[in-house]
């Protein structure tokens, strides 16, 4: 067996490992992974100045101990025999990026979202834009993944994040809309007076589907009964369109906790 020892940049004790002679370093990254919740694909595992790479054997950069059989007359050394390693966790984001912006299977760029969702807020502004860039992309399940991953990332009530799920309400994939509409009460909150007159003014979008989903969105950034969510609503109930003036009605509803 490999007894490995996980520390930080800084050389604080993250976490200990005893793995199989014949793991490889991925199988350590899985059970790092699995113990301090941090996304494989976003570690690398030093040991000395060498990265390790995940095909590699560990057992290859081990040292030996030996230790005596305190319970016999003589040394057993081999009975207690067993390898060490210690290595030091650093986060990176490069293969991330990678998938993001290089790699043509969806999958994978899926993954490397997921990845950042991992880390939270630590990754900063930086990997908001990142993920912004990704609510552009051909494929409906990376824009859904992408538009779910930004309030994990940003600080709620960031103005970036909140303006970008906003206009995913408009998405033309339905999913997307609706995972647009549960990201924007984790990013907003309610009662962001912006918000509600963003996403009032969608009740009277040329697009059906997102004046329904302003509809279903509006009672995620507003309070029951809230009087400005009540008066960015009613302006509608006199629109030409008869499906905005329904839409409006349905949403008042709504917001007063009768329908």
């Amino acid at each position: 067996m490999i007894r490995v020892k996980v520390q930080s940049l800084q050389g604080k004790s993250m976490t200990d490992a005893t793995i199989d002679d014949q793991s490889t370093v991925a199988t350590l990254k899985q059970s790092i992974s699995d113990t301090l919740q941090v996304p494989q694909m976003c570690m690398d595992l030093v040991t000395g100045s060498v990265v390790l790479q995940d095909a590699e054997r560990l057992s290859q950069y081990c040292d030996m101990v030996q230790v005596p059989n305190q319970d016999s007359d003589e040394e057993d050394w081999s009975s207690y025999s067993f390898r060490t390693l210690s290595v030091t966790l650093m986060l990176s984001f490069h293969r991330v990026l990678h998938a993001l912006v290089s790699d043509s299977d969806v999958n994978q760029r899926v993954a490397a979202l997921q990845a950042l969702a991992g880390l939270g807020s630590q990754r900063g502004e930086g990997a908001v834009e990142v993920v912004q860039s990704c609510l552009k992309d051909a494929e409906w399940r990376v824009r859904s993944e992408a538009v779910q991953v930004l309030p994990k990332l940003a600080q709620k009530g960031n103005s970036f994040a909140i303006a970008v799920i906003v206009e995913r309400l408009q998405d033309l994939d339905f999913d997307v809309r609706r995972a647009a509409t549960a990201a924007l009460l984790a990013a907003a909150g309610k009662g962001n007076a912006s918000v509600i007159s963003a996403v009032s003014a969608l009740l009277e979008h040329r697009d059906p589907g997102v004046r329904r989903t302003a509809m279903r969105a509006l009672p995620q950034v507003v309070e029951k009964g809230d009087p400005r969510g009540v008066a960015a609503v009613s302006k509608y109930l006199w629109h030409e369109n008869d499906d905005v003036k329904l839409i409006a009605h349905r949403t008042l509803l709504s917001l007063s906790g009768t329908e």
